[in-house]
């Protein structure tokens, strides 16, 4: 009511070009479930329909992190080895000793990523300011406080 109609439907049309820009496919919104449950629920919001092409890939990939077994259910946070193996080192440094360390770092010599639909990603990752490069800066830089 406060905002003028022209100017809240840009705001709204800027922010889904936003998030639809980087859906990244089935991996979704940031690869990591708070931002792809969120933009489930914009589109949702908003009205798109189920079909919507966008509304069924932010759907799709918040259903990716879904893990349903006979006896339990449950939601992964995400779905990237990445992530995985830089905290498993991160905890392996802690625990500290010679061959939890050499381990953390091996894990972390070569990236996880073996495919990527999305150009974005591929761009991303080559870039020094990447997770996959944090995550082995951190590793190595607590490697060497060790050692």
């Amino acid at each position: 009511p406060l905002w003028p109609k022209g100017t809240r439907q840009r705001a709204i049309d800027a922010c889904v070009t936003f998030v639809t820009e980087r859906l990244n496919g089935v991996d979704g919104l940031g690869a990591i479930y708070p931002a792809m449950a969120n933009s489930v629920m914009m589109f949702d919001c908003l009205g798109y329909p189920e079909d919507h092409p966008a509304r069924a890939l932010a759907r799709e990939s918040v259903e990716k992190l879904l893990v349903v077994k006979d006896d339990e259910a449950y939601c992964q946070p995400c779905v990237s080895p990445v992530w995985d193996t830089a905290l498993a080192s991160h905890a392996m440094l802690e625990v500290g000793g010679e061959e939890a360390e050499a381990r953390a770092a091996a894990g972390l010599d070569e990236p996880r990523i073996m495919r990527t639909t999305s150009s974005r990603l591929v761009t991303a990752i080559t870039r020094p300011s990447n997770r996959c490069a944090r995550s082995r800066a951190l590793a190595s830089s607590n490697f060497e406080r060790r050692v």
